[in-house]
């Protein structure tokens, strides 16, 4: 649309010079494209050679020399890169420390944080090493964490006392028996993800387009079944769902996808059209009765286990939310086989009560520009002016346990609340901030509605 518009303009104004101005604009484009990409491809670290140079001036933890590529010579090493939204890599970081204080005569492991201006990525660092009683080397740098990482996170470059690249790797790899052969000079199996390895291969996801179509998620992947289905892959990035309703409203009328799904959730969208474990009235537990489990294991890290991508499309003048999860209960049956019921089931949960009217009172907002900073990394969290229909997503959004909750405050309209973000991550301390303002997260039971897969013996 925007060339033909271009043309048109061109003829008008330009006339006889349209073709040398067309053409120009295209060898510039030709020229400046090959540039970027040749002179970023450089800079990525490649195996076998010596590694970009680099220093890191923001840091902590015992760091005992200087975090530069010369600084570090003499000494195995591991940049492990990692970033607000890779659960993998903060899951993973108890493992890192335990490993770093094992071989710390030898070897050093350095987080490396991509820095945010939204969130604090050494606050958030600063929860999760209280918590876990953690002393890592930990620096924080966007301008080299671009330049070492060409995909995802977990993104781990091993450098030997000579500043060689020996490995590039997910954090799976990161295993003492593969520390030691790491130090010993010996090589270790491992999944290459350096730039050399998946640069041509990493693709981006336009929700707006149906997967696969003109290379929209992958070239020609193994696929399992077309509605399309078939299995995610660490080059693919990183997942992204939306329930079926609100998908439709906002992609596509007749269209549902989502990536990076485990199948626990692929089956909660097909049956409840959600996979929020927060939902009214649905249970976030899931009941199996299947001899064999193992379809249902699944992993973040690395490159996956039991993850999939899945697209489903149907004719505009059949769509609709109820349609579309019909023809996913199909497709699910149809490939894994289950059979699925919906029961009601006693389930706990937590309720969320005003226990003081006078102090709710104070927080009371009115209509006007809504504000939030809401994350345990945070000195303080604040909503403001934020609706009270969706305080129960938030208030429940870090807690290490899947609770449903539910708001039974019986408020209308709009709150102002703050609290120190450390207290979010625990039930104890949250309700203890939320006493304060007059409000309480009870624990109390009730009927829900809930999964059952079982074999089908048919």
């Amino acid at each position: 649309m925007m060339a033909t518009n271009r043309s048109k303009v061109e003829g008008v104004v330009m006339g006889m010079f349209k073709r040398p101005f067309k053409v120009l604009t295209g060898i510039l484009i030709q020229l400046i494209i090959p540039i970027i990409a040749v002179a970023q491809s450089k800079y990525y670290p490649e195996i076998g050679k010596s590694v970009p140079p680099f220093e890191f001036t923001k840091f902590e933890g015992p760091v005992k020399r200087e975090l530069s590529n010369n600084g570090l010579k003499g000494r195995f090493v591991i940049l492990d890169f990692w970033s607000t939204g890779c659960g993998a890599c903060i899951a993973s970081m108890p493992k890192m420390y335990s490993l770093s204080e094992k071989f710390k005569d030898k070897v050093d492991i350095i987080l490396v944080g991509m820095e945010e201006k939204q969130r604090s990525i050494s606050g958030l660092y600063k929860v999760i090493k209280e918590k876990n009683n953690l002393d890592l080397i930990s620096a924080y740098d966007s301008l080299y964490f671009h330049k070492f990482v060409h995909s995802t996170v977990p993104y781990l470059v091993w450098i030997d006392p000579q500043g060689i690249v020996k490995a590039i790797t997910t954090n799976v790899e990161a295993t003492e028996e593969n520390l030691i052969n790491f130090i010993s000079g010996s090589s270790f199996a491992f999944k290459d993800v350096s730039f050399a390895a998946l640069g041509n291969k990493t693709f981006t996801i336009d929700y707006h387009n149906p997967l696969l179509e003109d290379g929209n998620g992958g070239l020609n992947p193994k696929q399992l079944f077309r509605s399309v289905l078939y299995k995610w892959e660490l080059e693919m990035g990183n997942g992204r769902y939306s329930d079926v309703d609100q998908f439709l409203r906002l992609y596509s009328k007749n269209r549902y996808q989502t990536t990076r799904a485990n199948l626990f959730l692929l089956y909660r969208l097909a049956y409840f059209g959600t996979g929020s474990y927060l939902a009214n009235d649905i249970s976030p537990k899931v009941v199996l009765k299947t001899r064999d489990t193992s379809m249902f294991s699944f992993s973040y890290s690395g490159n996956g286990k039991g993850l999939y991508n899945y697209s489903v499309e149907v004719p505009i003048e059949e769509a609709s939310t109820d349609r579309i999860m019909r023809v996913m209960q199909e497709d699910l049956h149809k490939y894994f086989g289950f059979k699925v019921k919906i029961i009601d089931l006693e389930t706990p949960y937590l309720a969320l009560v005003v226990t003081d009217k006078k102090k709710v009172a104070k927080i009371i907002g009115k209509n006007g520009n809504e504000d939030s900073n809401w994350g345990p990394e945070l000195r303080k969290a604040i909503l403001f002016n934020f609706p009270v229909e969706q305080l129960k997503v938030y208030i429940g959004k870090y807690l290490p346990d899947k609770n449903v909750i539910y708001d039974e405050t019986n408020l209308q309209g709009y709150i102002n609340i703050s609290m120190p973000g450390k207290q979010l991550t625990e039930l104890a301390t949250l309700r203890a901030s939320l006493k304060k303002i007059g409000l309480d997260l009870k624990p109390s039971h009730r009927t829900m509605k809930t999964l059952v897969i079982e074999d089908d013996s048919n």
